[in-house]
């Protein structure tokens, strides 16, 4: 029997900035928005996340106005706003930037 993978447990707010970094970089290279499970299945440090995780977590940045939400009949497609691209440079990735070694591969 095989053993089963080890999936990492990161906080909520690190799973934040992760896809608020994930975001900002799509918003710096014009390349639009992505979905929660592209952020799941795309992103190797949000891949041991669940993606209704990862949803709740961009509906609380689309409240706080750091994303944008466009949603249609199937999906949502989730973008960083000005503001939230200036906060994630200025306030998160700085914070972060202190535990950055705690971690595997700290974006940004």
């Amino acid at each position: 029997m095989r053993p089963s993978p080890i999936r990492e447990k990161h906080s909520s707010e690190f799973v934040g900035y992760l896809v608020m970094g994930h975001l900002v970089d799509y918003y710096d290279r014009h390349l639009g928005g992505c979905t929660p499970f592209h952020l799941t299945t795309k992103v190797p440090e949000l891949n041991s996340q669940r993606q209704e995780r990862v949803q709740a977590l961009l509906d609380l940045l689309v409240i706080r106005g750091y994303v944008r939400a466009t949603r249609s009949e199937r999906v949502s497609i989730y973008e960083a706003t000005p503001e939230g691209a200036q906060w994630y440079k200025e306030k998160a990735r700085g914070f972060y930037s202190v535990f950055g070694r705690l971690y595997s591969k700290p974006p940004g």
